[in-house]
């Protein structure tokens, strides 16, 4: 459809010569701003409201059916060019051109190009007037109201060319993908004159001179100007730091006041900047100083109509691909659960103390219990929860068993030459897996279990027995928890159950689920249910399809708990958020799908968004961009231009596809990376990273 009418108007300029008049150059300024609805205009705005950048039909029309037309003569595409050529250079983007794409686009800027060739064999060169005043408008833009669309067209009507910047610097706020709030900016301003979105390679940070200096260098010989609103000249960070070279002090000024201010201000004056540029005072008109992007969310929400807040198309735009519905405006900053787990080693009998009133009360034989705790050998986990006083709340205990022990251990034969025959390494004995039903902690059953068979894992251990000191621990709960994670039993029908389990080839999950879905939905027990019954026939389908192997199922709350607290203490701040803002040294990158759209506590977190794409036939993949987001390289300029240290996150590091990508890229740019934290390790994954000369810290 959009086709179509973008061909409608091209058939009419091609085959009717009435457009020598609206685009002559005796038409003055002021009756081009009038007839704002003009034919390039509709044409520039209908492949910007079709793509982000250029669509395929708009380009081929624009480019076969007027520049490529010998009905319409030199003159008339001079003129058409002169008003759109640069919007059509500012947004025509190649990002992942197909070959039936990259024919078409070859066509038709091969017609543009013969126009420009042609042009200047026939008349000369091109007399393209250019401003000498230039206004950069950065800004996070979630979404481009009316408000900001009216300071950049009220600055272009005083000769200025406004060059918008989408900021990617605000880290702490939760915007939607960078493409989507691109083609909502590119839709708002495509039929408006001397108004470009500035390129995505270009990353300008206010904070960082140097990005400065290179803004400074791309507009060298003209009048550059920044454009602020005086609310974010007195809070952020960057005005209150010292002035040096080339920093944000230095550079002019075009500073939009409200009304509001304005009677503030009144009896005192001029309010006075830490700028040593020129500053230029304007003031935004009082109606548009109501329109904010909280409001506009709250009205999203609600389903009202938003175009006396943004662009009607970009409207449509957003209820068509329902964005912002329910989306906070801030990062949540993912705290350290309240909670603690204590190291794997020697617990002793006192580790009981907290525990004793409640064990007894589910059944166990206390005295039982802490005879065999005596034992040299007993190594235990242990987890305290914050919220019961920082008192143990659940507890797993194991011993190494030889395997001359076998026999002596299980009393019978068949089992300890079954165990052998299986055993390729050390074996563990787990002795008890005990929690407090009443803890905030949810699963603390499986929690502790599973991080019992991690300190295993990570020690060599390849096989795992189950026997239970207690005839307590062979019943209800425990049991289905153990069996979900892979144990099965290798007693004989009717004798007592003896559960097993090979570490050797883990199969690694990740329960996350809830980690995705929205408030309030994230909190409701309805919902959470159904998380927790899908993930456990999930384990049951994986225990059947990998019968007597480990289902290793990772809790995203105790991992995210350990990676925060490793790389907190890797950046020197503290893991709960402080009263007074203040940031580590270091920023947090996570490049997977762990701590993605939430904030470290007291830590710059930036994400970097990869995706992987698979070909159609499965037979390969590559790690790309993620949808609607800046390609790597834009992303990774982006982090560089915050000029701070780098920590790495990602959920596991095995094969290191991503890993392999982003590597050279950082490297390329020189992105200086700390440490890299993961939840789970392999050892493959520490090869790899060895070999790349770079450092890893894991949960697992």
């Amino acid at each position: 459809v959009a086709a179509a009418v973008l061909n409608t108007f091209g058939v009419v300029l091609e085959n009717y010569n009435i457009y020598s008049g609206l685009f002559g150059k005796q038409e003055s300024r002021e009756a081009f701003k009038e007839r704002k609805n003009n034919l390039v205009g509709l044409l520039v705005r209908g492949f910007a409201n079709y793509n982000e950048t250029i669509s395929g039909e708009a380009l081929w029309i624009i480019g076969m059916r007027i520049f490529g037309s010998p009905k319409i003569s030199m003159e008339e595409k001079y003129n058409i060019f002169c008003r759109c050529g640069k919007k059509l250079l500012s947004l025509y983007e190649t990002r992942h051109e197909s070959n039936l794409e990259f024919y078409n686009n070859a066509a038709v800027l091969n017609q543009i190009y013969r126009f420009i060739s042609l042009y200047e064999l026939e008349k000369g060169s091109f007399d393209m007037a250019e401003s000498q005043k230039i206004a950069f408008f950065p800004g996070t833009f979630d979404p481009f109201s009316l408000s900001h669309k009216a300071i950049a067209t009220e600055i272009r009507d005083m000769g200025y060319e406004v060059y918008l910047a989408l900021d990617e610097f605000s880290w702490s706020k939760k915007t939607q993908p960078r493409l989507q709030r691109r083609r909502i900016l590119s839709m708002s301003v495509a039929d408006e004159e001397n108004i470009y979105v500035f390129p995505d390679h270009i990353p300008v940070n206010i904070a960082n001179p140097q990005d400065l200096k290179r803004l400074k260098e791309i507009f060298k010989g003209k009048d550059l100007y920044f454009v602020a609103g005086s609310d974010v000249i007195e809070n952020a960070s960057c005005y209150r730091a010292e002035p040096t070279e080339n920093s944000i002090h230095s550079m002019n000024h075009l500073v939009f006041k409200r009304f509001s201010d304005e009677r503030q201000d009144g009896a005192s004056g001029e309010k006075k900047y830490p700028i040593t540029g020129q500053v230029i005072n304007l003031h935004l008109e009082e109606h548009y100083e109501d329109i904010s992007s909280t409001r506009i969310r709250e009205n999203i929400d609600l389903g009202r109509d938003i175009s006396n807040l943004i662009d009607p198309v970009a409207q449509n735009y957003i209820y068509a691909n329902n964005l912002y519905l329910r989306e906070p405006a801030y990062k949540h900053i993912l705290q350290a659960r309240d909670m603690r787990l204590e190291p794997f080693g020697d617990g002793g009998e006192t580790i009981f103390e907290d525990m004793t009133d409640e064990l007894t009360r589910q059944g166990y034989d206390m005295k039982n219990i802490i005879s065999q705790m005596n034992r040299q050998k007993v190594k235990v986990v242990a987890i305290r929860d914050g919220s019961m006083e920082n008192k143990v709340v659940a507890i797993a205990t194991v011993t190494r068993l030889d395997s001359i022990d076998l026999l002596t251990t299980f009393k019978d034969q068949d089992i300890a030459a079954y165990i052998r025959s299986k055993a390729a390494g050390a074996i563990a004995v787990i002795g008890g897996i005990y929690y407090h039903e009443k803890s905030s902690i949810s699963n603390l059953d499986q929690i502790i279990l599973m991080e019992m068979l991690s300190e295993l894992l990570a020690r060599d251990y390849t096989y795992v027995v189950y026997h239970p000191w207690d005839e307590t621990g062979l019943k209800g709960r425990t049991v289905r928890t153990v069996e979900k994670q892979g144990f099965i039993n290798i007693a004989a029908q009717g004798s007592r159950p003896i559960y097993a389990v090979d570490m050797r080839s883990p199969v690694v999950i990740f329960k996350n689920v809830d980690t995705i879905i929205k408030n309030p939905l994230n909190k409701n027990p309805q919902v959470l249910n159904a998380v927790e019954a899908a993930h456990n026939r999930l384990l049951e389908i994986l225990t059947g399809i990998y019968p007597g192997e480990v289902i290793m199922s990772y809790n995203s709350g105790m991992m995210h708990y350990k990676m925060i607290d490793l790389i907190t203490r890797l950046n020197g701040v503290s893991p709960v958020p402080y009263k007074d803002k203040k940031y580590g040294r270091c920023m947090v990158v996570p490049f997977g799908k762990v701590l993605e759209g939430v904030a470290v506590p007291n830590s710059v977190t930036k994400a970097l968004h990869t995706e992987k794409y698979f070909t159609p036939d499965l037979s390969g993949f590559s790690i790309e961009e993620r949808s609607f987001y800046s390609t790597l390289e834009d992303q990774i300029r982006t982090i560089k231009s915050f000029a701070r240290p780098v920590i790495l996150v990602d959920d596991l590091l095995h094969k290191g596809y991503r890993m392999k990508e982003i590597d050279p890229i950082l490297k390329e740019n020189h992105v200086e990376v700390v440490d890299t934290v993961v939840g789970v390790q392999t050892g493959r994954g520490r090869d790899l990273m060895t070999i790349k000369g770079r450092t890893v810290d894991s949960a697992y």
